[in-house]
């Protein structure tokens, strides 16, 4: 076997690994295997795999809920972000997403061709830009935020009311023990 044909079937492998293993997510855990520990006859599953894969399903049902609207997460974050600090510059909005300032660069440029961001010189430093939401922007933004509040509800539905608080109150506290 060639050299070439070893690399593709290599390839091929590795492709089939990742694709085709319902149990694992994106950073290798299997559940049956890595993310449970056994307590007594029960067993207790860990919760960092249990949070990745929730938030893989939400952020794939939210991203399809977004699509309608001609936006990504990303973009809604950035959007978000605005309407709480207008007049943020791209490197402000991008350490606030965790994103490189490249990035928000693009996510700023691609809002701003579409009418939803402006730009404006900062009066007080010549060379940076500030953004703030116009209104079509402001528009885009309500009917985002609609069609994500369907998927939290979605997500939400098969908890009970007081059980939705108590899973807040429950994830804020994990949030606050890292």
């Amino acid at each position: 076997m060639s050299d070439s044909e070893q690399g593709q079937k290599a390839a091929k492998t590795r492709r089939a690994a990742v694709n085709h293993a319902p149990n694992m997510d994106l950073f290798g855990d299997f559940p049956e295997t890595q993310a449970t520990e056994k307590h007594g006859a029960h067993s207790v599953e860990r919760l960092g795999p249990a949070i990745r894969r929730l938030q893989l399903k939400l952020r794939t049902a939210t991203d399809k809920a977004l699509a309608d609207e001609q936006l990504t997460t990303a973009q809604l974050g950035a959007l978000n972000a605005l309407e709480r600090a207008p007049g943020a510059t791209s490197a402000e909005l991008a350490r606030a997403a965790g994103v490189t300032a490249q990035t928000m660069h693009e996510i700023v440029r691609l809002l701003t061709t579409r009418g939803w961001v402006e730009r404006t010189q900062d009066p007080e430093h010549g060379r940076k830009l500030q953004q703030q939401l116009s209104a079509p922007g402001r528009k885009a933004l309500l009917a985002a935020r609609r069609r994500v509040e369907k998927v939290e509800e979605k997500l939400a539905s098969p908890l009970k009311p007081h059980e939705r608080i108590l899973l807040l109150s429950l994830l804020e506290r994990c949030a606050e023990g890292i």
